[in-house]
């Protein structure tokens, strides 16, 4: 049984990414959402295990989108570290 970072039910903070024209944008936000489902899956390319979640409002209303394991922590602040972390190593980039 493979251990999974949440588990149906947790409250979490998850990040939901922003799109446009299919392309990643900069743009981010952080939220707190419920774990509705989880996906477990082995990527036959990679032959990694892929772990995703479908989530919901704290309320329980649609989310709309799966988020991979590496996008949701039970612990805001450090969900925010990797966040800015991430926002850091793109705007030296730039």
């Amino acid at each position: 049984m493979y251990k999974t970072r949440a588990k149906i039910g947790d409250k979490v903070y998850a990040i939901a990414r922003y799109y446009e024209d299919k392309k990643e944008t900069e743009l981010l936000a952080v939220y707190e959402a419920r774990v509705k489902y989880i996906s477990i899956a082995v990527n036959t390319k990679t032959n990694k295990t892929e772990i995703e979640y479908l989530l919901t409002t704290p309320q329980g209303e649609e989310w709309g989108a799966e988020v991979r394991e590496d996008e949701i922590h039970k612990d805001f602040n450090i969900l925010m570290k990797k966040v800015k972390k991430e926002w850091i190593s793109k705007s030296n980039r730039m």
